[in-house]
């Protein structure tokens, strides 16, 4: 746990007196104590006490955040404490029913017990589960080395179920290459802009991932890098701060043929002759995207449509949609409905089936017709985009 980012507070027991260290205590101040705790005496407060105690304390957590209580025991003393006290030990189940209530997520670790029992009893592992509310979120540790693991499953249980990726503290750095013009206002995401470069941060992120976004303007033809580097710093797990490296993208930029076009003779009695003159030089809008989690097509497609909408009656629209063809855990039928949406709108759908192990039914649903094409390295891409360049030639 990441505790520059979270709270964490303590309730327990040493000899015959209750600890309690509330939300937000120091991290070394907490693990200072649990240090100098010594075991319980005959008069040492019940558990009943300690989950009322972290009740109270929970009480108090920010309104937007999600309340987590962790129940680390023996096995050994739940037994005792069920048979010395079944009051409290009912007492304590009403405190955790009404903290489940409350939206609070009960977790239970198991340690080693000093009578170094082998085995854990059923009806310990029957009494937790009433705790928490389910079998799944009681864990058992043979011993300390198994400590930090089952920390970090939990942890990892509880940012999935607070809707938030296992990464946190995001910051992305993008610097455009030589090349490439990036166009201002386009990206998204509210990131800081310079004049060839974007810096996004994000605090916790969704489990779905994040995407963002911007468009860039190649300043010549031929195969160019897009960025020099694409970099993304992030607190990990275990609150460590590590970094991932995004592929660069490489695109070829073709300028289409040159045209003839007629031209008056400077004679005023010969005819007209014929001089080729070139085209403009045709440089694209590319849409380059940075994602924590797999593509979701269809909402690439949605916004694709919405950028070409409304249609232009003087020009061809075309989705160019570069992918392997999965989007796990969305269904391929939402991006085959949203390909089919567009091409109803008058939009050309192609489809690139991109790398070696592809979803080919799925994609070539999602094309226009004669509008699908494979690629499964670098050099099959470049000829597909050579081929497309020839056959939606740009207008004048």
């Amino acid at each position: 746990m990441d505790l520059r980012r979270h709270r964490a507070g303590l309730a327990t027991a040493s000899g015959d007196d209750l600890v309690s260290l509330p939300l937000g205590t120091p991290p070394q101040q907490i693990v200072d104590r649990l240090r100098s705790l010594v075991l319980p005496g005959s008069t040492a407060p019940s558990l009943m006490d300690l989950m009322t105690n972290a009740e109270t304390m929970i009480a108090g957590r920010r309104p937007d955040s999600l309340g987590v209580v962790v129940l680390i025991t023996n096995a050994a003393a739940l037994h005792a404490h069920s048979i010395r006290d079944q009051e409290s030990a009912t007492a304590a189940l009403a405190v955790a029913k009404r903290l489940r209530a409350d939206g609070v997520q009960l977790f239970a670790v198991l340690i080693p017990g000093t009578d170094r029992r082998t085995t854990t009893p059923e009806s310990t592992w029957a009494w937790l589960t009433t705790i928490t509310g389910s079998r799944q979120r009681v864990y058992e540790a043979d011993g300390p080395a198994q400590i930090e693991r089952l920390g970090n499953q939990i942890y990892s249980q509880i940012r999935t179920l607070a809707g938030t990726s296992l990464a946190g503290s995001l910051t992305i750095h993008d610097e455009m290459a030589p090349d490439i013009a990036l166009l201002p206002g386009t990206a998204d995401g509210s990131p800081l802009e310079g004049p060839d470069w974007l810096i996004w941060r994000r605090g916790l992120l969704p489990a779905s991932g994040i995407t963002l976004s911007y468009r860039i303007r190649p300043q010549k033809v031929g195969l160019l890098p897009t960025n020099r580097f694409a970099v993304a710093d992030y607190t990990d797990v275990d609150g460590q701060r590590r970094s991932v490296a995004f592929p660069l993208p490489r695109i070829e930029v073709i300028a289409p043929s040159p045209t003839p076009t007629s031209t008056a003779s400077p004679s005023p009695t010969g005819p007209p002759t014929s001089t080729p003159r070139p085209r403009p030089l045709y440089l694209p809008l590319l849409s380059l995207r940075h994602c924590l989690a797999r593509p979701r097509i269809h909402l690439g497609l949605e916004r694709a449509r919405g950028l070409l909408a409304p249609p232009n009656p003087g020009r061809r629209s075309v989705i160019l949609l570069l992918t392997d063809g999965r989007s796990d855990p969305d269904p391929a039928s939402l991006a085959i409905a949203q390909a089919r949406a567009a091409q109803a709108d008058g939009i050309v759908v192609v489809a690139v089936g991109l790398g070696a192990d592809i979803d080919r039914a799925s994609l070539e649903q999602m094309a226009s017709p004669g509008q699908f094409h494979l690629a499964p390295d670098a050099e099959d891409l470049a000829g597909v985009y050579r081929r497309l360049a020839a056959a939606m030639p740009c207008l004048p």
